[in-house]
């Protein structure tokens, strides 16, 4: 169960940041913003699928 929630919940994250990425007027400005919680949110992920 865990690990299925934790898939939904990267999906759903991937879609919500490709929407914003889109939508956004300032492409770099954005990424260098984003880049550090982007990493501490896949490492969190990875950890959760590692103890499912």
């Amino acid at each position: 169960m865990t690990r299925v929630s934790s898939y939904l919940g990267l999906v759903s994250w991937m879609y919500l940041y490709l929407r914003v990425d889109v939508h956004s007027g300032t492409r770099t400005q954005y990424h260098s913003l984003q880049t550090p919680s982007r990493y501490l949110l896949l490492a969190t992920i990875h950890h959760c699928l590692q103890k499912a």
